[in-house]
């Protein structure tokens, strides 16, 4: 929220002003000022927020551990769980470098859908 407050701000007034005196209205002044300058601001919260949710860690341990039949194990909490409770490091190290790729993989492709939304 504050990264989209902090962007909100950065956007001149006197933008708005001008979109003001030619005609424009408040849903126009919002779909033509404010969604074009806020794109990389909302490109970058939903990139965080894409490998917020996939790391999502300490809530599945503390409250289920995995849960039943390990239906609450993140991808996180199973690299933990390889490599600190049963010990295989070099099989933990491997999920991460796949966990890794796909996180990659998932951040071009909010990348490229944002550039064709740009276009």
């Amino acid at each position: 929220m504050i990264l989209m407050l902090s962007g909100l701000q950065s956007i001149s007034e006197g933008l708005y002003e001008a979109a003001a005196i030619d005609g424009a209205g408040p849903i126009r002044r919002f779909f033509s000022i404010t969604v074009p300058l806020m794109r990389p601001v909302i490109l970058f919260c939903s990139i965080l927020s894409t490998i917020g949710t996939f790391g999502l860690f300490t809530e599945p341990l503390l409250l289920t551990n995995g849960g039943p039949f390990y239906m609450t194990t993140s991808t996180v909490l199973y690299i933990y769980n390889e490599s600190f409770v049963h010990l295989r490091m070099g099989y933990a190290s491997s999920i991460a470098y796949v966990y890794f790729i796909l996180m990659l993989i998932f951040t071009f492709i909010q990348f490229k859908i944002s550039s064709l939304s740009e276009k």
